[in-house]
């Protein structure tokens, strides 16, 4: 196990095993890593399990154990509150992520937990940890949750540039793998082996310019979109070349780049610093131009994945998407002549979705040509984002799922069925890949 000494208390962060398919593999924890880090720098003792790769510690030797929890991994975390509770009663459990933050008033009626760390970590995790340290109320701690007081105030959000660096040590880089890389192993971008390469995935911002009805991510994030400096950036991929010998990276932000001075710094200093990498990431086309794209190209991106969702005008308005479709087709097309794989991901199952709307989305995908597409077959429904508000209203969706001890999450199949959506994807599975 990963773990540094420390002279205060002694905490472990469990990331919960990902055991309800379809869900994507797990992907370096760079929330968990950035609050370990932070905690590290006070002087406690740090230490991270993931149950995906590895097998628990004992876990009586912890002052705190924290879960990093996503909405479908849920059951090995919820069964182990309970476990450690009723075995050390004195010890203290917390949760954090996007989940818990979403309905942390029904976790803490059905399970046993001292506190839930509301949105970002790494300031309010301090806090708690160092009243807890010194028996002293954790009342006036901003940005949880408990049974006594409830949801607390808000706490303001941090700087990118003064994050502390993810506790890179406490995780092994062989744990985790870029799928893409895997399924081209021959691939070679700005001089880096695809088979060969280390990988990690790394975030230069936290939040998304967007307000997709689907994703709770801007409400996690207080609708704000913040972003490291390009500087900053930079130097942080230097140090993961330098002293992991990683080359492949996928920037796991919702949306990376948005701004441009932010793409150029960072651009400039990977140039400058004569490090080849290549890397890839999501975002959306409204922020994307010729400039930025080139730049991109230049420094070593060889993947630009477009949350396109839909090529029907209704249900991007549906969804509240907010791009234009026909600026969508212009950067895909940007892309493509820059020698970059454009990536188009798709929805299959909206609200208001038809057999008609589906027929669009085909025909502005033939006329788009992105390199390669994917869709989900169902779209997937998480807590605290206004399609979940909307299936409760309907009475489709009961509050309580969330707190059920079990993984996965709801499908919206009000309007439609699953074979229903099943032929819908039939259609979309005739559009021709170029990769």
């Amino acid at each position: 196990y990963f773990c540094s000494e420390g002279k205060g208390m002694r905490i472990i962060i469990i990331r919960p095993k990902f055991s309800h398919p379809p869900v994507p593999p797990p992907d370096t924890p760079l929330g968990a890593l950035y609050v370990l880090s932070a905690l590290r720098n006070e002087g406690h003792f740090v230490s991270f399990c993931d149950s995906n790769n590895q097998e628990l510690p004992d876990l009586e030797k912890f002052d705190v154990v924290g879960f990093t929890m996503l909405p479908f991994a849920r059951k090995q975390a919820f069964g182990l509150i309970k476990e450690i509770k009723n075995k050390y009663p004195e010890k203290k459990v917390i949760l954090g992520g996007t989940f818990p933050s979403s309905v942390p008033l029904q976790l803490l009626e059905e399970y046993p937990i001292d506190a839930i760390v509301m949105g970002e970590g790494e300031e309010t995790t301090r806090e708690l940890l160092n009243c807890w340290e010194n028996g002293e109320s954790i009342d006036s701690v901003k940005g949880i949750a408990t049974k006594k007081l409830g949801v607390h105030p808000k706490r303001e959000l941090l700087k990118m540039d003064e994050l502390p660096r993810p506790a890179w040590d406490l995780i092994n880089f062989d744990w985790y793998k870029m799928q893409f890389a895997q399924a081209h192993p021959s691939w070679i971008i700005n001089g880096v082996e695809f088979g060969k390469a280390r990988y990690t995935g790394i975030s230069a911002s936290r939040g998304c310019p967007g307000r997709c009805y689907f994703c709770n991510t801007p409400k996690h994030w207080q609708y704000r979109y913040r972003w490291m400096s390009g500087f900053v950036l930079g130097r942080e991929v230097e140090y993961l070349y330098n002293h992991y010998n990683i080359q492949l990276f996928s920037f796991n932000d919702d949306c990376f780049p948005v701004n441009p001075q932010q793409l150029n710094e960072f651009c400039d200093y990977l140039k400058k610093s004569n490090i080849h990498i290549a890397w890839k990431c999501d975002t959306r086309a409204d922020v994307l131009n010729k400039e930025m794209i080139q730049k991109m190209k230049e420094s070593g991106c060889f993947m630009i994945a477009l949350g396109v969702e839909s090529g029907s005008e209704k249900i991007i308005k549906n969804i509240k998407k907010g791009i234009n479709l026909e600026k969508t087709k212009e950067v895909i097309k940007l892309i493509n002549e820059a020698g970059i794989v454009s990536y188009a991901l798709l929805m299959v199952g909206n609200i208001g979705e038809t057999e008609e709307t589906i027929q669009e989305t085909k025909k502005w995908m033939l006329d788009a040509q992105p390199q390669i597409y994917s869709f989900v077959c169902g779209v997937m429904i998480t807590p605290d984002t206004e399609l979940c508000e909307y299936c409760e209203k309907i009475n489709y969706l009961n509050p309580d799922y969330w707190v059920k001890e079990e993984d996965g999450l709801p499908y919206f199949l009000a309007e439609n069925n699953y074979e229903k959506l099943t032929q819908f994807s039939t259609i979309l599975n005739t559009i021709p890949k170029r990769l």
